[in-house]
């Protein structure tokens, strides 16, 4: 794979800086509370899929990869979890543990979702379908890629 490959409207070299939380409304009343997503409104991207991730086992990561073009949103909407994110530099972490609460991750980042805890569940929203060849799955081909010149 080759820079090139970075096919988004970002600058090629992303860095974890560029993840972004964002606050989601949330109405409540006596019958509970309700987090509503206005994709135009919250999000800079328009998701076209979403997928939830669940029953996570202890010490299981999932993610663990770059999408190359994807951007995604990630919304812890039960338990928590972690999110360390990497542009092959640098080091993020985020705890996500609030429905009201998401990530947005924009493509070309490292993204390692862990420490999972009982009765989570992650919702990801992506800007794109489902493409195994839009991942890159190893992470010192990844830091080729983005031209890193040392592990963090």
């Amino acid at each position: 794979m080759d820079r090139g490959q970075l096919r988004s409207t970002r600058p090629v070299r992303p860095v974890v800086d560029d993840a972004t939380l964002v606050e989601l409304p949330e109405f409540r009343d006596p019958r509970g509370g309700l987090v509503a997503i206005d994709f135009a409104e919250a999000l800079p991207f328009a998701p076209v899929r979403a997928f939830a991730v669940y029953e996570v086992p202890q010490g299981v990561t999932r993610a663990d990869h770059a999408n190359l073009s994807t951007d995604e949103a990630l919304i812890c909407l039960s338990g928590s979890c972690t999110v360390l994110l990497r542009d092959g530099r640098r080091d993020r972490r985020e705890v996500l543990d609030d429905a009201r609460r998401g990530l947005v991750v924009p493509a070309g980042l490292w993204v390692v979702c862990r420490d999972f805890s009982d009765g989570a569940v992650l919702l990801v929203l992506a800007s794109s379908p489902f493409d195994p060849s839009d991942q890159v799955t190893d992470f010192d081909a990844y830091r080729g890629l983005v031209g890193a010149s040392g592990h963090p």
